[in-house]
Parts: C-alpha cells; structure tokens; sequence
C-alpha cells in the first residue's frame, strides 16, 4: 500500500513539474495599479517595456477595473472592443505602423520566467492573439525570442535585431472576432531566462493583409493573453533552427572575430551588422555570396556582450551573440 501511495504521489509530482506555466502573470490579472490611461505596461506584475518611452515603443494594458472613458477598459478600449481570452485584462502593442502614424512602429513586451531553462530540455509555448478593430490590416509577423539576459533601454522604433525562436504559422492572420492561439515548442540552449514577444521583421518585409476595408489607420495592432511556456517531453524530432546560417569564433573575442555565413537560397548578397544589446548599430558589413566567411576587427569595441545577425532581401537569416572580452 505504502509503494502504491509514493508510486500516486511522484506521478502526481511530475505531473504538476510537468504543467507548470514558467511564465508569471501570463493571463495579465494581476496588476500594481488600475490603468488610467494607455501606455501603462508598466501597471501589469511582472511585465516589462524593453523600449525607454517616448522615443521607443509604448505597449499597453486593458483591464475591465479601468473607467470607460479610460480608453483602456475591458472590452471597449482605444484600439476597438475585445473581451479577454480568460479573466478580465490583457496587454496590447503595436507591430507594423506606416507614415501616418510611426514609420517603423514596432512594440515588444518582455517578461522574466520564473527559472532559467535546463539546456537540451523541451518547453511548449503559447500565446492568444488578437487583431484590433482600428486596423486596416492584419498580419501573421509575430514572434517570440528567448534570451538570457534582460532586452531594455531600446531607444527607437525599429524592430529589434533578434531571430525569434518561436514564430506564427505562416498565413495565421488572426481576425478581430476570435482569439488565435500562437504555438511551438522549443529546445532550451540553456540559460534562457526572459522571453519577448513582438513583430522581428522590418516595415518592408512585414506581410499584411486588408482586414478592414473602412479603416483610416494602416496599422497593425494586436491584443495579446494568457502567454504560457511549460516543459514538455522531447519528441527526438529535430525542429528548425533558423540560426544555423551563421557563426561566429572564438567567442568570446578579443581583437578580432571570424563570422561564417551562409546566404539563403536565392539570395547573393547581404549585410552583416553588429548591434550592442540596447539595439544601436555598432559595425556594418556587406557579404556575398563569393566568400563564406569574413574577419572582423573587436579591437576597438569595449568589452560586453554584441548581436550580429545577417541580413537579406528576405529579413534576418541568422543571429547571435558575442562576448568581447579585454
């Protein structure tokens, strides 16, 4: 009796280690203050803004506690009206914005897990999104990057120079009327301690589709809740890693650093740029497809931890990080 109890309770166990949800604060109900006003992400628990307001992106949140002439209440807010997918509150930010509004309009909302991910194990995420109502388009651009280290102080509106691991099904785009669930899974690198979720592509290869005919803002504005990212068995099944065109030794650096790239199919020339982790541009490369490799000078960079990624017609084929140590 005692072996089947202790056989009940480790099944029990796993099966709670298992279900856990390593995001906190995933449906967005838990909040330090009603919001009052848009542009108050920093009201939800947990959450964070990656941008420095005003001059980068201004997520917002939407709770049914807001007054109704708020703009920011449940379900009738500024961007349309829009019950939550659970509970009563959700965040919203912006992924495509043209001339009239923000050239390149490109929000992100960060948040911390609450472990870091074990390198080699399997984690399932998902995410509810959906369109606005004041949108004349919608689109199926939107992503998620895992990093290990805190995104912040991004100055600009520009879309940040990550490779999400984690992407919409190509030809989603979600509706105004229903929650579209946004999924994947993906294998920890290990260290992995922070996800933010938001559109990696630029103005120009953001694909969008007319949505609604009678609007005036040609804009992309998507609600988003319940975000959840749980371990989940390894099915041995080798998933895409759109990283592998590109590499980079030694790493960490100290005078210099080879990149190997490889350009997509198609594709016979490329940029290769150097960014420092609030999103600044540090070192630009033009690469074609006649060499595979290409020597850089870090002489001259301070220590501290770079993004480069490879770039194309077709977006952002590969990035990584480099360590520069002195």
């Amino acid at each position: 009796m005692k072996k089947v109890l202790l056989i009940l309770f480790l099944l029990s166990t796993t099966f709670v280690v298992n279900g856990q949800n390593l995001v906190p604060n995933g449906n967005f109900e838990q909040y330090s203050g009603c919001p009052i006003w848009n542009s108050q992400l920093d009201s939800v628990l947990f959450w964070i803004n990656p941008a420095v307001p005003p001059t980068g992106g201004t997520p917002d949140y939407f709770n049914q506690c807001a007054y109704s002439f708020s703009g920011v209440s449940v379900p009738y807010n500024f961007p349309g009206y829009q019950l939550a997918h659970s509970g009563v509150a959700y965040c919203g930010l912006g992924i495509y914005g043209d001339a009239s509004t923000t050239m390149n309009w490109h929000e992100y909302v960060e948040v911390p897990l609450t472990s870091s991910l074990i390198a080699n194990s399997c984690y399932q995420f998902e995410m509810y999104i959906n369109n606005s109502n004041v949108n004349r388009f919608t689109s199926d651009d939107i992503g998620v990057y895992f990093s290990d280290t805190v995104i912040s102080g991004i100055n600009n509106w520009f879309q940040l120079p990550f490779t999400p691991q984690i992407v919409n099904t190509p030809g989603v785009f979600p509706d105004t009327l229903n929650w579209t669930l946004v999924s994947g899974n993906y294998t920890a690198a290990g260290g992995e301690s922070f996800i933010i979720i938001g559109n990696y592509k630029a103005n120009v290869n953001t694909t969008l589709v007319v949505s609604n005919n009678s609007a005036s803002l040609e804009t992309v504005y998507f609600y988003i809740d319940d975000v959840s990212l749980t371990p989940t068995p390894c099915t041995g099944i080798e998933e895409y890693n759109p990283q592998t065109e590109i590499n980079i030794y030694p790493n960490p650096a100290t005078d210099f650093t080879i990149i190997e790239y490889t350009l997509p199919q198609g594709e016979y020339t490329g940029e290769i740029i150097f960014f420092d982790m609030q999103g600044n541009e540090i070192k630009h490369f033009t690469v074609d497809r006649m060499f595979d490799h290409l020597r850089i000078s870090t002489y001259d960079l301070p220590a501290g931890t770079y993004i480069y990624t490879l770039q194309t017609s077709k977006g952002i084929s590969g990035s990584r990080k480099m360590i520069k140590i002195e």
